[in-house]
């Protein structure tokens, strides 16, 4: 798993953190802009790579890490591993998988993955059981309305 480098700096803090995570099942070379870490085997790769991209991570590893930072500090591994990890059993974790899959086909024949990725963020906020208003604090611009938040089931 590979995880994009950032640093903080305080006095031009970037206010829309966006954790960058891509999966590599061909061998790379990894420069200093690049993260490698390896994670528990419980956890699939291709559910952490859903999870890291999603908006939820993203809006918590900024307000509850990166925003805590001091200047010059570097988002390592040490912060990465501070993002909570759910409780997700194998079995849930196939829709994400699923997802991410096609995501990885649609990405390499050039086409937009924007709807795929919304629908993982739906999963992540469902996995931490937020409500229909958080979900809105996290992503103002969330697109579903009540009920259909609401209607989403993790099976």
């Amino acid at each position: 798993m590979l995880v994009q480098r950032l640093v903080a700096h305080i006095e031009n803090p970037y206010p829309h953190l966006k954790i960058t995570a891509c999966y590599d099942n061909e061998g790379i070379i990894i420069t200093n802009t690049l993260m490698s870490f390896s994670i528990d085997n419980r956890i699939s790769e291709k559910f952490w790579l859903a999870y890291l991209n999603s908006k939820f991570v993203s809006w918590y590893a900024y307000n509850f890490i990166y925003a805590r930072a001091i200047r010059g500090m570097d988002f390592y591994n040490f912060y990465i591993q501070q993002v909570p990890i759910p409780n997700i059993s194998k079995e849930n974790q196939k829709i994400f998988i699923g997802l991410v899959d096609q995501i990885l086909i649609q990405k390499s024949q050039n086409q937009d993955t924007t709807a795929l990725e919304q629908q993982i963020d739906n999963l992540v906020y469902h996995l931490y059981e937020l409500s229909y208003d958080e979900v809105k604090v996290i992503d103002p611009e969330f697109s579903l309305s009540k009920n259909e938040y609401e209607s989403i089931i993790i099976e």
